[in-house]
């Protein structure tokens, strides 16, 4: 929730900036130089650009996520994986947290796959089981096309 909000944030922001340096432009104050007016232009566009670009990223992104987990949802092929580990994700840092990755494996003949959940911002070692199996839902194309069913947590409280 806090993510989606920060995303329309930079678009707001980026938005704002890009009117803000339409309108200068415009407007090509009278009471400094023209280079000056350019120069403000240039840098306030830019950041717009960057601003918006950066919110539309994460929204963009966020979307994409949600189509490919109905569409493997809804056409993919269910697996029971094997419980692994719960690993902590260290490249990741949100008010000094680091979410958590569930981490399962799958043998289909002689190979052996591994599954990572999406970002956890919780530790959700103490709800699984040693020998639990977990349910991910792959593309029936390629096994590196999945989604890790991870329902049975609870929802983490705001």
């Amino acid at each position: 929730m806090k993510i989606k909000i920060v995303s329309y944030i930079f678009v707001f922001v980026g938005a704002a900036l890009l009117i803000v340096g339409y309108f200068m432009f415009q407007a090509k104050a009278t009471f400094i130089s023209e280079s000056e007016v350019v120069d403000g232009v240039v840098i306030v566009t830019l950041f717009g650009i960057v601003f918006f670009l950066v919110g539309m990223g994460i929204i963009v992104g966020r979307i994409n996520r949600q189509k490919k987990r109905r569409r493997l949802l809804a056409t993919g092929r269910k697996i029971q994986t094997k419980f692994s580990e719960v690993e902590k994700s260290i490249n990741i840092s949100v008010n000094r947290k680091n979410p958590y990755r569930i981490i399962t494996q799958y043998n289909e003949g002689n190979e052996l796959f591994v599954f990572q959940s999406e970002n956890i911002w919780f530790d959700p070692s103490s709800f699984i089981q040693e020998d639990q199996t977990i349910v991910v839902y792959v593309s029936r194309d390629k096994m590196n096309d999945y989604y890790m069913d991870v329902s049975f947590l609870p929802s983490p409280v705001s």
